[in-house]
């Protein structure tokens, strides 16, 4: 029994052994650009949870430290401190994914 190759496209399925060579070199770049996306979430994802862990360090580590508006203030406290740098540790919102085509490949038998 030899196997054909499907793909659904567009919720419709064709054999690949009968689509153009146009077609099917859409499909790779397609499929290329799909593996992409997901190893650039991967990475994204990774460096979201770095960036989370760094932030957690940071404030392990500061934990000792008085803020110099702290020291100031002390000594003299009718002066105003010096306004605070803050460190952001929020999540940035991603961007809006657009919709396309859902392509798929499958193997079946062909029974002879």
């Amino acid at each position: 029994m030899a196997q054909q190759e499907k793909v659904i496209i567009d919720n419709k399925e064709y054999l690949k052994s009968e689509l153009s060579e146009q077609a099917k070199i859409q499909i790779n770049n397609l499929q290329a650009t799909e593996q992409e996306i997901a190893r650039q979430e991967g990475l994204l994802a990774m460096l979201k949870s770095a960036r989370i862990t760094y932030a957690n360090l940071l404030g392990e580590a500061m934990k000792n430290t008085q803020p110099a508006a702290a020291k100031k203030a002390a000594p003299n406290a009718a002066k105003k401190a010096a306004p605070k740098k803050a460190v952001n540790n929020t999540a940035t919102k991603a961007a809006p994914k657009k919709a396309a085509a859902k392509t798929t490949t499958k193997t079946t038998a062909k029974k002879s």
